[in-house]
């Protein structure tokens, strides 16, 4: 039976990795979307068309844009340009890819109209956006005044931040370029600034500690420490636990830009000490992991379930089953909301849909008799890690990673019954 699951997964290996291709090969040849619609350029600026484009000096569409002006009858036309966002330097990337974003911007700098035609974001965070009615806040914003103010979206920071900045430097490009405004010159993402910025530097605090803990003995209050500040920084903080939305990311060989060190130090992170040391994140920095964690530390030890070993090696198998469901759903079929089906995410962003809390709570509650339920079982993201460090066969300290990661039931199964509490499995407990 064994070998007859090695060969299973082994084909889904493959066939995973063809969907993943064939994917990123129409997704190059496609692109984003660059010429918007008659519609969406009418809803933007109404008096111009497709026709109008002209590709100098920045590239736009010219029109007029009327208005009343207060306490008066008389209507004021005014010169006015749409243009979008993708087609103009620097553009930024949001949490996934780049945003394109149509903008109408009058010739005394005020943005009358923004609109988003394309993109290749994580359609969850995308969703939030729209449902936040957040492009409203920028509309009659004059670019001269900045747009520094407008407060990012909760459960979607990368993204709005990353739509911030794009229209931000579209609109001064176009005041300059344009209509000769004196503005200032459009900002390009520093790697300076961003790792200056206190969210990065609580990521790598929060990875610090990660580290230290899997490779010091810490006293067991020390690691619930260490877990609490994971929770409360990765997870509910900066909404950026290393999920499946980054594993398909890497797969299409779509990396962070630097206007995002965070989720770039965070890949890496997650990508060296899986390959060298075992799925460190996992056990030691995964947010999510540490609230199951936690809650199975606070139940009495009479729920403990003593899960039997034929039963465990059969359950973890579940979670090759569901990346391969993941891997089919969003590069086969062309469904990204296949990517959103772990509840972490749902829960760190304090999602509104009911569905995923339902989950969520499932989870979490039979977290207080099994150990680590999701992680063990049903992970993709997990299962991922565990296929990356593979190789831990030819290396012990690579082994003794993924044991201690606690992610990989196929380590050890009775936990509760070792007498060297320095060797850990999946369920175990460690210094």
């Amino acid at each position: 039976m064994k070998q007859v699951w090695f060969y299973i997964k082994l084909l889904l290996l493959f066939a995973g990795l063809a969907l993943i291709v064939r994917a990123d090969w129409q997704a190059k040849k496609t692109g984003l979307r660059l010429r918007p619609l008659s519609s969406e350029l009418i809803e933007v600026l109404p008096d111009t068309d497709l026709t109008a484009f002209r590709e100098k000096p920045i590239p736009h569409y010219p029109g007029l844009i009327t208005s009343d002006e207060s306490g008066e009858q008389e209507k004021i036309s005014r010169r006015a340009a749409a243009l979008q966002t993708a087609q103009i330097e620097p553009r930024f990337k949001g949490f996934v890819d780049e945003i394109n974003t149509l903008i109408c911007l009058d010739e005394t700098g005020m943005i009358c109209g923004a609109k988003i035609i394309s993109h290749r974001e994580t359609p969850y965070y995308m969703k939030i956006i729209q449902d936040s009615q957040f492009l409203d806040n920028i509309l009659k914003r004059n670019i001269k005044d900045g747009l520094e103010d407008i407060d990012a979206v909760t459960g979607a920071t990368i993204t709005s931040e990353a739509i911030i900045a794009d229209i931000r430097a579209a609109a001064l490009s176009a005041g300059r370029d344009l209509y000769g405004l004196e503005l200032e010159a459009p900002p390009t993402p520093s790697l300076r600034g961003a790792l200056a910025r206190p969210e990065f530097l609580i990521l790598v605090l929060a990875l610090a500690l990660g580290l230290c803990a899997r490779y010091f003995r810490f006293p067991s209050w020390r690691r619930e420490a260490v877990y609490v500040f994971s929770i409360l920084t990765i997870g509910f903080y900066l909404n950026t636990p290393f999920s499946l939305v980054h594993v398909f990311q890497l797969a299409s060989l779509k990396w962070p830009g630097t206007s995002n060190p965070g989720l770039l130090i965070l890949g890496i992170f997650v990508l060296a000490t899986t390959i060298f040391t075992g799925p460190v994140y996992c056990g030691y920095v995964c947010p999510f992991g540490a609230i199951q964690d936690l809650l199975y530390r606070v139940s009495p030890k009479a729920w403990h379930w003593q899960v039997s070993t034929r039963l465990l090696r059969v359950a973890r198998e579940m979670r090759y089953l569901v990346l391969f469901a993941c891997v089919l759903g969003f590069f086969g079929i062309g469904i990204k909301a296949f990517s959103e089906i772990e509840p972490f995410s749902h829960l760190f962003a304090i999602t509104r849909s009911i569905a995923p809390w339902l989950l969520i709570i499932l989870v979490l509650f039979l977290s207080l008799f099994v150990r680590r339920f999701w992680c063990r079982f049903f992970c993709p993201t997990g299962a991922c890690l565990v296929m990356l460090s593979a190789h831990r066969r030819f290396f012990r300290h690579i082994e003794t990673g993924l044991k201690s990661s606690e992610i990989d039931p196929a380590a050890t199964v009775k936990q509760e019954e070792a007498t060297d509490k320095r060797v850990c499995d999946i369920n175990g407990d460690y210094p």
